[in-house]
């Protein structure tokens, strides 16, 4: 997959985040300090990592530009294995591949952090989940490991590419759980970007 900057199509590619209504919470300087979330550094995922990324998550979203910077937002997120029919994924009109590896859902709202709305987040069917992990290229070490946000964002085909995004770029998976730094933009331009980091809970 190529970078958000790349172009309109690309840049849909380039991933998405997850949240939760029933905890969903927005904090500000105001409020009590939010968990420890810091940006990490770029760590190349190994294969043998995405089994681990099925589960459920807090997940904190951290703006460091955008309308909403200095605001982190709390929300649930939920992962599990797509069905191996629906794994293979083409990219854009460039036919570039990646494996759909995993779905789920999230209660985050997109405005929350200041990024593009593609739909909902909390959608749970295999063929256009609220959130899809994407691994290119589909087999061998990962070079990419990407979240698209929004259901618009992960229906089958190039259609939605061009409208925006909302990704998170994975840059760790422990069993602890998943690290990483995310961008959104309405196609045109990037209108956010940041870090976050999404903890394991017990099920």
């Amino acid at each position: 997959m190529k970078a958000p900057g790349a172009g309109r199509a690309v840049a849909g590619v380039v991933l998405v985040l997850v949240a939760g209504a029933c905890h969903r919470n927005v904090n500000t300087g105001s409020s009590a300090a939010a968990p420890p979330c810091e940006p990490g550094s770029a760590v190349v995922v190994a294969r043998d990592d995405l089994q681990r990324l099925p589960g459920t998550y807090e997940l904190i979203v951290v703006p460091t530009t955008g309308s909403r910077t200095g605001v982190s937002a709390h929300a649930r997120l939920t992962l599990r294995a797509q069905e191996a029919a629906l794994q293979t994924f083409p990219v854009g009109p460039s036919g570039v591949v990646s494996a759909q590896w995993a779905i789920g859902s999230t209660d985050l709202l997109a405005a929350d952090v200041g990024a593009v709305v593609m739909g909902s987040a909390a959608a749970n069917a295999a063929a256009m989940p609220g959130v899809g992990v994407y691994v290119t290229p589909p087999d061998g070490a990962p070079r990419s490991v990407v979240m698209r946000v929004g259901e618009n964002s992960n229906a089958r085909g190039p259609q939605a590419l061009d409208a925006g995004y909302f990704a998170l770029h994975v840059q760790r998976v422990a069993a602890e759980g998943i690290w990483g730094v995310w961008m959104s933009g309405d196609g045109t331009a990037e209108v956010a970007r940041g870090h976050f980091c999404a903890t394991r809970q017990a099920s």
